[in-house]
Order: C-alpha cells, then structure tokens, then sequence
C-alpha cells in the first residue's frame, strides 16, 4: 500500500481503538483543517480506516501483498489522490483480477465511481463489500453515501429521489447499530432530510447527538455547525441566536473556535448572490468577535447586499429612464458579480441613451446622485460626465 496509515497517526500497529482515536484528535489539534486542509484529509482517512476493524482488517491484509500488488496500489492511490479517478479504476481492476477478495481495492473502486458520478456503479461496488462484510461501518457508510449522492441527481424524478433518500437514512441508521456516537452519521441521516427541506427533521435528529454541557470536541463542532447551518436556511434566527450563545459558553479552546470559524465559512457558497452566505460570516464572527479576517468578510458582504438591495430598488423606480438602468446594473453586477461588462453592451446602453431627451437622462441621474449614492459612487467620474458633460 502506497500510505502507511499507521505511521500516519503516529501509532504502532497493535494499538488499541482507544490509542487510535487518542492520536486522532491529537492530530486534529495540531494540524486543523483551515490551516492544513490536505494533511488533515489524510489524518481523516488513515483514522475512519483505521478505527473500523473490518476495514482496519482488510487493510492489514492488503499490506502484506507482494511486491507487484503493493506496486499497483501505490499507483492507483496516487491516480486517486491526484483526482484522476479513470485512470484509478484501471489500477484497482488490475488488483482486483489478481485479488479478487481484496476489498480495500473495491471500496476504492467504489469511491472513484461515487466521484464520478457513476452512481449505480457505486452502489454495486459498496452492495458487494457489505454482503461480504456485515459488520463493517465504513462500508456500510460509503453504501448509504452512494444513495444520498444519488438523490441529488437532478435528472431523477421526485418519487426516485424520495426513495433514494429513504434507502440511504436506512442504511446510516444501520451504521448507527456498530457507532451509536458517530456524529458524522447524525450529519449524514440530517442531510436526508434537509434535501427535502425538513429541516425540522433534521433539526430534530441532530438534537439526539448534540452536546449542550461539557467539553467539547472536533465531531461536536461538526454536529454545531450543520445545526447553525439549518437554523440559518430556515431562517430561525431566535434558535440561531440561542445556539450561538451555548457555544460560546462552552467553548474556550482558541483551536477549537478556527475549527468551528473554518467549517461555517467553509458553507459560504462560491457565488456571492447566495442569500445566506452573510449569516455564516456573521455566525462566525459571533463565535469570535475579535477575528480581523470574519470582520473584513462580513464587512464586505454586508456592503455587497446593501448594493444588490439598492440596485433592486432603482431598477424598479419608474422616474429613471431605462438605459440609465441598464448602465447602473451593469455598474453594480461588475462588483456583486466580479464580472467585466462588455464594451459592445456599454456602447449600446449609451446610443440608447442618446435617443432619450436630455433633461430626462440627467434628471435620472441626480435621482441617482440624491436617492442612490451608493450607486453613484461606483463610477462618480462617469455619472458627472452624463449631468454635466464634462
């Protein structure tokens, strides 16, 4: 095998579950996610495999392969690790022609097909690893996984989609049965029931997992922040208040806090049109008020929103000519959006423009100037020009 999994952790290869855990969140500790995303992605999987027997046994198995095994494995992990999954099912074929009771190589398999979106693949792959070991969690895990990223399938209908997610909360919950305290399965079992917007559901059943007094820890920051995240798109901000006010009291591990910081952000969706991608900067920033970076973030979105909220608000005051709103839309969505207008447009925006009586067009800009100064105040020089044509 191409990653020593126990030389990873730290731990030798006898070690009791205990010392495994033990050294996990040692390492979380000492390489966070937001600091070190790669290294903990692989802390992350040498632990889930690691802490299943049935797949801590199968890769105890497969590491005492021969030579050409070890070498086919460590050139299909890389492919794996490098995101070429193609080329990665081509090697764990290989293995498996060989070896065809090498599991490890199936859910391998299996992974690769789930990120390419060959869903039923997947499922297959998983199918056989669970009837084969019935009482592995990780396998059984990555089944229910398969079914959830398959109901996500647009093309689906919603009857297929509704069955789908049933499938999967059923075998999570069957999980459950070998880690009745894994709360990466609560998260999961939760996120069946947000994709059909239950979010009481899903409120409910992170409820039976989440931990309201003691010390806190790593996979209970987890659970926080998927609860943070429901309360935020159903729009509960009296429960999102109250929770961030929990966490807060229960929280004084500086490390931790980054840890929670890093998994609210890491919600934030990469268009920054996303209604709710403010509340996650804002709910960080509660969770530590000092934090430069959050502040700068919420910031720059509030401005962003009070931006968009303006434009909708111009866009529709009938006293503007429309080309002169066609110029402000394209103004704002440059910075909303990040985006370049194209010369072409402007220059048509601008002919259009000519067409209008001139009192009409400056009139709609010192509505501009007077109602809309933060409108104005993304291109002053261009509106002075159009009033005063200078």
């Amino acid at each position: 095998m191409s990653q020593d999994y126990y030389s990873i952790l730290g731990i030798e290869r006898n070690s009791a579950p205990e010392a495994i855990k033990k050294a996990y969140f040692k390492l979380v500790r000492e390489f966070p996610p937001d600091q070190n995303p790669e290294k903990f992605k692989t802390v992350r999987k040498a632990y889930e495999i690691l802490a299943d027997p049935v797949a801590r046994k199968d890769y105890d198995i497969d590491s005492k392969l021969g030579d050409k095994l070890a070498e086919l494995f460590e050139k299909a992990d890389n492919e794996m690790d490098d995101e070429r999954w193609e080329a990665a099912i081509k090697y764990y074929n290989t293995i498996l022609s060989m070896n065809p009771n090498s599991l490890g190589a199936l859910n391998s398999k299996g992974l690769c097909s789930l990120h390419l979106q060959r869903w039923n693949d997947a499922i297959e792959a998983f199918k056989v690893l669970v009837e084969k070991s019935k009482n592995s969690s990780i396998y059984l895990r990555n089944y229910g996984s398969a079914y959830l990223e398959k109901a996500l399938n647009k093309k689906d209908s919603i009857k297929k989609k509704a069955s789908n997610l049933e499938k999967a909360r059923e075998i999570f919950t069957k999980v459950l049965e070998f880690e009745p305290f894994n709360t990466g399965i609560y998260i999961l079992i939760s996120n069946t029931y947000e994709i059909q917007k239950d979010y009481t559901g899903a409120i409910d059943f992170l409820f039976k997992i989440v931990k309201t007094e003691g010390e806190l820890h790593p996979p209970d920051l987890d659970v926080y922040a998927q609860l943070i995240h429901l309360y935020i798109i159903s729009e509960n901000q009296k429960a999102l208040d109250v929770t961030l006010k929990n966490i807060k009291k229960l929280l004084k591990d500086k490390m931790l806090k980054e840890y929670l910081i890093f998994q609210l952000l890491n919600k934030i969706e990469p268009d920054e049109d996303k209604k709710f991608n403010i509340h996650y900067s804002q709910a960080a920033l509660k969770i530590n008020p000092r934090h430069s970076l959050i502040k700068k973030m919420v910031g720059m979105l509030e401005a962003k929103e009070e931006l968009k909220t303006t434009l909708q608000k111009l866009m529709s005051d009938t006293d503007i000519v429309h080309p002169v709103k066609q110029m402000c839309k394209s103004l704002a969505e440059e910075i909303l959006y990040d985006t370049d207008t194209e010369e072409a447009f402007m220059d048509r925006v601008f002919k259009s423009m000519a067409e209008i009586p001139p009192k009409k067009v400056k009139n709609s800009i010192i509505i501009i100037k007077s109602k809309y100064p933060i409108i104005y105040e993304i291109e002053p020089e261009l509106f002075d020009k159009i009033l005063y044509g200078i």
